[in-house]
């Protein structure tokens, strides 16, 4: 599943490999979660990427299911490079531009 509410979904950013941590809000959404998943399902291990706002909800979800919970690399996110933290908006103006030239 994907992990709970960040700060740059809005306006949307490309964080990639930003490590940052979940909002308020995406505290909640995490908590609501794992009550959801662990009142239905009985896993036996909950996988993460990295970055930890993944890592925050994975917890999340295994301590409801009295599971642990393993980082695993291969997992992480996208490297945006230059244009990491820079908004998808921009990003295309950018992108459009270098086409043209």
């Amino acid at each position: 599943m994907r992990h709970g509410h960040v700060e740059g979904i809005q306006p949307e950013l490309f964080g990639g490999r930003m490590d940052v941590p979940l909002t308020e809000e995406g505290t909640k959404q995490s908590a609501l979660a794992a009550q959801f998943i662990a009142s239905r399902w009985h896993p036996v291990l909950v996988y993460a990427n990295p970055p930890q706002r993944c890592v925050q909800t994975a917890f999340e979800i295994a301590k409801a299911c009295g599971v642990e919970t393993a980082v695993i690399e291969e997992l992480n996110e996208l490297d945006y490079g230059t244009w990491k933290w820079g908004l998808h908006s921009e990003i295309r103006l950018t992108t459009k531009a270098s086409r043209r030239n």
